[in-house]
């Protein structure tokens, strides 16, 4: 297929468990022939912590700095954008930790798909592949939503819209987050930092508002089959924001 399929990840806290995705890919990655682009929202602390080699893991594996939060929407686009002859893309939230022989389990599972799939999910879309075929059909991220929370949804209801194929990869063995109390718990890049959680709470409304407008109602309740619920607009249109994204900036002081 000449170019190398994607391994992109956004990443803005928890240097540990980005350094444990890490970890996990350098086992497998050169075997199975990723190549790396990740984004990082440099606003937070991010020295090297105890054994955390930061230095190191950037040297490895950093490609993009955006110098602020970019959102979860513009970094999973500025992965696509920045590699665009990718034969597909696997996202990876940073708190994921993949198994021994997932990649070569997703590689083997996604490559036969390429021509009818847009979206294959290791899990949900903390975990997943999107297709050149998916950027074609249902488009872009919109970057509206920001910072985090929805991007998926929409996407994923876009996709639907198209009726474009979309399938679980079986199998695999990936953790999404860390044993916390006994349980594993996921979205820990949030959920680890109290003034990270308290500004996603009042963000993550301001997306359910937006996204109530562009599709009649939240997530699992949409009705309308074209964005703002006018037929000229097509799956991939929105219209960037800049007095929204100012507000659902984040106050971390």
């Amino acid at each position: 297929m000449g170019n190398k399929p994607v391994i992109g990840v956004p990443y803005i806290n928890r240097p540990d468990l980005l350094q444990r995705l890490c970890n996990s890919l350098s086992i497998q990655k050169e075997t199975w022939g990723f190549d790396y682009r990740f984004t990082w929202n440099t606003h937070l602390d991010l020295s090297p912590r105890g054994d955390i080699q930061f230095e190191d893991l950037i040297e490895k594996h950093l490609i993009y700095s955006c110098g602020h939060n970019l959102g979860v929407g513009a970094s999973w686009n500025a992965i696509i954008k920045s590699t665009p002859l990718a034969p597909y893309w696997l996202v990876l939230n940073s708190d994921i930790e993949l198994g021994l022989n997932d990649l070569a389990k997703i590689k083997a599972f996604v490559e036969p798909r390429l021509d009818t799939h847009g979206l294959l999910f290791g899990w949900g879309m903390s975990a997943f592949v999107i297709t050149p075929l998916a950027l074609e059909t249902v488009g872009f991220f919109d970057e509206n939503i920001y910072p985090a929370y929805l991007e998926d949804c929409d996407y994923h209801y876009r996709a639907k819209l198209s009726k474009i194929q979309c399938e679980n990869i079986p199998d695999l063995e990936l953790i999404h987050g860390e044993l916390v109390n006994g349980k594993i718990q996921g979205s820990r890049a949030i959920g680890s930092d109290p003034k990270i959680m308290r500004e996603n709470g009042r963000t993550h409304q301001g997306n359910f508002d937006y996204y109530r407008q562009k599709w009649g109602g939240i997530n699992g309740e949409e009705i309308y089959t074209h964005p703002f619920n006018d037929p000229h607009n097509k799956l991939d249109y929105w219209i960037f924001d800049f007095a929204r994204y100012k507000r659902q900036q984040w106050n971390l002081s």
